[in-house]
Parts: structure tokens; C-alpha cells; sequence
């Protein structure tokens, strides 16, 4: 990871808890192009996509779908 990728991280970590309604933490790995997962409050929230904008679709879909599970 280069600096302004970590900080750039680090900056988004509050947004996508946010957009999740959980704590989420995700990372890029530069090597697979992707921004991935690498801790989540809500266990089984493992996803990783290009961008950041559609990891977090996919990390609201996924909290989702746990949080119906679990209700039923």
C-alpha cells in the first residue's frame, strides 16, 4: 500500500461504517485492483470489489441479508 492509499483508508473507514450502519474496515490490495474487507463488527461481512462505491453496496446488501437471517 502506498501513503495516500493508507490515508486515504484510513478517511473512509468512518464513511463506510456509516453506509453499513456497522464498523467496517476495508483495504486495497494493489496487486488484485480491489478494495476488500479486512475486519466487520457483523461476523461474515467478507466482500472486496474495484471501487469503494461498490464495496459498500455490497457491504450494505451483505449486512442485510445477516441481520434477516438472524431474525429468522
Amino acid at each position: 500500500m502506498r501513503v495516500n492509499e493508507i490515508v486515504y483508508h484510513a478517511m473512509i473507514e468512518q464513511e463506510m461504517a456509516e453506509a453499513a450502519g456497522t464498523d467496517v474496515r476495508a483495504a486495497w490490495d494493489p496487486v488484485a485492483q480491489v478494495w476488500f474487507t479486512t475486519w466487520s463488527a457483523v461476523p461474515g461481512v467478507n466482500t472486496e470489489a474495484p471501487t469503494l462505491e461498490e464495496l459498500q453496496a455490497k457491504i450494505q446488501v451483505i449486512v442485510a441479508d445477516l441481520q434477516e437471517a438472524a431474525n429468522e
